[in-house]
């Protein structure tokens, strides 16, 4: 049971990571998505 407090600190870093990355690559895509959109367009 002593782990456990490590362990939670450890998952709530991951959490803000996965979170981070997350909201990276959605604003990454989304950016992407645009420029297609304006570069296909006639």
């Amino acid at each position: 049971m002593r782990s456990a407090p490590g362990v939670w600190y450890t998952g709530g870093n991951y959490e803000k990571i996965y979170l981070l990355v997350g909201v990276v690559s959605l604003t990454v895509y989304s950016i992407a998505t645009r420029y297609e959109q304006i570069m296909n367009a006639p």
